[in-house]
């Protein structure tokens, strides 16, 4: 544990200045003055307030720009943020802060919004941490938000005594705005009708726009295709592993410690969705394996003050099939285009096969003394490194100690750590 723990710090040390990425693109300023550079890409997950960026990639020199200097900055090909002063109504849609009143509460905010179509009709997103809200503009409407507000509807009936309930509602005020300025003239008005808030259907609503409303001085544009994401990932994983199995019961004297130890093999794959923000550098997993520990010793008896009855013949005997399923979080931590490295934290549930058992013989005196027990794991944490390349990879993981009985006068523990060999089929 305390080599695995080395290496992830080790790895993230190297890996800090390699995650600094700065790619080209531009600012314009107050004056309107445009400046080429490079702008550090921290894909951002939320709308920032300001940017750092370098006038050459070779200086060590690193400035920052904020939202009350400049009007516009972008990264070329990947993405465009546009200052506006807007009204903002900022209600939330998670069921346990819903707004209480259906009007929209507006506070006058200057902000960078990202620019996800432009063309005849613009088409903006703003993110917080609990917010998600688009904003929209055309040759005849100033920049507005798209209304949508999820709240709760509280009832009052009377059927001879007063009632009081309370529903979830939604202001869909959204899809009018956009039948009124957004809509081709061979649009059905079913398009707006059934639309929902979200960034796919907009942005189709908006294209389709744009394709019947071109401008000779503007070619629309889509931002959000200009980013290609791989966004799932699906590789073989097997693994080379060292099991260890260790047995003790302290109050019968069978034994007082048993240890198995051997090299077991894990056939794997691994199923990976890469989260769509920072850059492609989180990513949850999962990474169902199965494996088979079988293994015999012989032993002698021990009452806990030295051992007994060298001559009789003990044998322990191990037979554990189990599936494990390691639901996890990845971090990657990119050192160039083709290769990265990882850590990587995860939960392991774990089923055994119901043939896995655990025996102890008295070989000698034959049943007398003999005990026998189904294997019932229980579930652990695992941590792991590793580097990838390209479509190659390998990691280095260490799972923690789980007691693999129920049986309360038995402590019987298993663990395993190894290296996993990974091939990305797509």
């Amino acid at each position: 544990m305390k080599k695995i723990l080395f290496a992830i710090s080790l790895f993230l040390v190297i890996s800090a200045q390699a995650q600094i990425k700065f790619e080209k693109g531009y600012f314009i300023s107050n004056n309107g003055n445009r400046m080429e550079c490079y702008i550090k890409n921290l894909d951002w997950r939320n709308n920032p307030n300001s940017f750092e960026y370098k006038t050459d990639m070779k200086s060590d020199s690193v400035h920052e720009e904020s939202i009350y200097g400049n009007r516009e900055f972008g990264i070329v090909n990947v993405s465009k943020y546009v200052r506006y002063k807007v009204n903002i109504e900022r209600s939330e849609t998670n069921i346990n802060n819903l707004s209480k009143t259906k009007a929209a509460q507006f506070k006058e905010e200057t902000l960078f919004l990202k620019t996800l179509i432009s063309g005849s009709a613009n088409l903006y997103l703003y993110t917080a941490d609990n917010i998600t809200k688009y904003f929209y503009e055309t040759a005849t409407t100033p920049i507005e938000q798209l209304i949508y507000i999820k709240y709760i509807n509280n009832n009052f009936s009377t059927n001879g005594a007063n009632s009081f309930s309370e529903n979830i509602s939604e202001n869909n005020q959204f899809r009018q705005q956009l039948l009124n300025n957004v809509r081709c003239s061979e649009a059905p008005e079913s398009d707006f009708s059934t639309v929902s808030y979200r960034k796919n259907e907009l942005i189709k609503l908006f294209e389709k726009y744009n394709a019947c409303n071109k401008s000779a001085s503007e070619e629309a544009v889509n931002y959000n295709d200009k980013v290609k994401r791989k966004s799932f990932a699906l590789k073989f994983a097997p693994g080379l592993y060292m099991a260890s199995l260790s047995a003790s019961d302290p109050h019968q004297y069978y034994n007082v410690s048993t240890e198995f130890k051997k090299t077991v093999f894990k056939i794997a794959v691994e199923a990976e969705y890469i989260l769509p923000f920072s850059n492609n550098t989180w990513s949850i997993f999962v990474n169902p394996s199965y494996h088979k520990f079988s293994d015999t010793k012989n032993y002698n008896r021990n009452d806990g003050f030295g051992v007994i009855s060298k001559d009789d013949n003990y044998t322990a005997n191990v037979k554990y099939s189990a599936i494990e399923l390691p639901f996890g979080v990845r971090r990657y931590f990119f050192l160039n285009a083709s290769s990265k490295i990882f850590i990587n934290a995860m939960y392991v549930y774990n089923l055994s096969i119901s043939d896995s058992r655990i025996s102890f013989t008295n070989n000698t005196f034959g049943t007398a003394g003999n005990n026998s027990f189904d294997i019932a794991p229980r579930n652990n944490f695992g941590l792991g490194a590793g580097y990838s390349y390209k479509k190659f990879s390998v990691e280095f993981r260490v799972n923690t100690t789980r007691n693999i009985t129920d049986l309360i006068e038995w402590n019987i523990e298993y663990s395993t750590n190894g290296i996993i060999l990974g091939y990305n089929v797509f």
